[in-house]
């Protein structure tokens, strides 16, 4: 009996130290959190693990998918063939960081392949239709039994980095107003192949196999000011707030020291299923591999939710990566270094 009563106390004292506890962190009082983690630019950026997603030249990001190519027995003739197919790629499994909200990549491109197994040379066409928006496709000639492969970009000079093997880069005009940015659809149509000789000149007859693909290809390189948002939580930063969890809270300002190699600045904001939100209350400056920079950082919490601190840990975070004045590139070897230093209780 005696040893029932004493353990009573002590869960009633315990009891009442938590409430305390509570009931102390009013106004200005200030934790201590201390958690911190390295985490990888590809990871931050959520290309690590994307299958469209590898490294390119100069350790940048390169992005690429593929269309299913389209295979046809044609006849050629001085008039166009269609090959009556699409060649169509989904923008919807890309990374987002390949997704920016405003500006376009200036390092992105349409490669179209074509394999003649004719006996003649054929000339092929196509229209590239990006959710709507349409360019024509500088024609392009393909030897005969031969396979070639042109990159169709927005600028030629900046195609370096796009890692392609290309038999020839061809610039088009428009083509900087279609691609590089987010997309649902986009699709190589109105495909077709003619002879590269004149009417009077035609050969008869002339049949074989046409076999046309497509690739999107951009390298996660953006001109100043271009922003992206990236989707990720305190748990996938790994940041841990569990020892927060016996505090109930309905605003605090979570303090950050970032140290940040990537040249975007970042901004968060965040929502949770159980009523809790944050915003930033200023932004990490942007840095570069070279020379990461170093900022402390504040985001404003607010939870009406009632319930334990830790629940902002798995809330909805969106970051607004805005590139710095010089352009920004993803590097593909580098970590954001997270610390969260403390939190201040701004109202119970």
């Amino acid at each position: 009996m005696k040893k029932s009563i004493i353990l009573g106390a002590l869960a009633v004292l315990a009891l009442t130290a938590s409430c305390d506890l509570v009931k102390k962190s009013v106004a200005g009082t200030t934790i201590k959190v201390e958690s911190s983690s390295n985490v990888g630019a590809d990871d931050f950026a959520g290309i690590k693990g994307n299958s469209y997603a590898k490294t390119g030249p100069a350790g940048l990001t390169i992005v690429q998918k593929e269309a299913t190519p389209i295979a046809k027995d044609v006849t050629l003739s001085s008039e166009k063939t269609a090959l009556g197919s699409d060649l169509v790629i989904l923008g919807d499994d890309l990374p987002e960081a390949a997704k920016p909200v405003r500006g376009t990549s200036d390092n992105a491109g349409v490669l179209i392949s074509l394999k003649n197994d004719l006996s003649e040379p054929v000339v092929l066409s196509a229209v590239v239709d990006v959710d709507g928006k349409i360019v024509n496709l500088p024609e392009v000639t393909v030897p005969a039994s031969s396979e070639t492969e042109t990159l169709f970009v927005k600028h030629k000079e900046t195609v370096d980095i796009l890692d392609t093997k290309a038999d020839d880069v061809v610039p088009v005009t428009g083509l900087e107003e279609v691609i590089g940015g987010d997309f649902n659809e986009l699709k190589v149509k109105d495909i077709a192949v003619k002879t590269t000789a004149t009417k009077a000149a035609a050969p008869a007859a002339v049949s074989g196999k046409i076999t046309v693909g497509a690739k999107y290809v951009t390298a996660l390189s953006f001109p100043a000011g271009t922003v992206i948002t990236i989707n990720k939580s305190f748990e996938d930063l790994n940041i841990s707030l569990d020892r927060l969890n016996v505090y109930v809270f309905n605003e605090y300002d979570v303090y950050l020291t970032v140290t940040n190699p990537l040249p975007f600045s970042i901004e968060a904001t965040a929502i949770s299923e159980s009523n809790v939100t944050a915003s930033s209350k200023s932004a990490v400056k942007a840095g570069s591999p070279e020379s990461p920079v170093t900022s402390e950082a504040v985001i404003r919490v607010v939870d009406h939710s009632g319930e334990k601190v830790s629940n902002i840990a798995s809330a909805d975070l969106t970051l607004k990566l805005t590139a710095a004045s010089n352009g920004a590139k993803i590097p593909a070897d580098a970590n954001l270094k997270i610390s969260v230093d403390k939190i201040v209780v701004v109202a119970e």
